[in-house]
């Protein structure tokens, strides 16, 4: 008997704000099921950010520029991140 999984859609970003948690969860569900999907990253980033852990959402801001580095929002993200943690020069 085959086993067939369920396409995992990226969490919708309002979530992040009322249950960061459970973004975080749908996030990382995503990412196991597309790791070459940068936007994944890009999720997941946010979840961090509002679970007041920066430093995981800088390596996935990182992540979702190494596999996509076209994408400017990506870069805009990580600066932003690094000037509030006043890492910015």
């Amino acid at each position: 008997m085959g086993h067939s999984s369920k396409p995992v859609s990226l969490p919708p970003v309002e979530l992040v704000a009322t249950d960061p948690k459970r973004h975080l969860e749908m996030a990382n569900q995503y990412i196991h099921q597309s790791p070459g999907d940068a936007e994944g990253y890009c999720a997941r980033n946010l979840s961090w950010c509002e679970l007041g852990r920066p430093d995981l959402a800088l390596g996935d801001l990182n992540k979702a520029i190494e596999i996509d580095p076209g994408q400017f929002r990506f870069y805009f993200g990580r600066g932003s991140l690094l000037r509030d943690a006043g890492r910015y020069r």
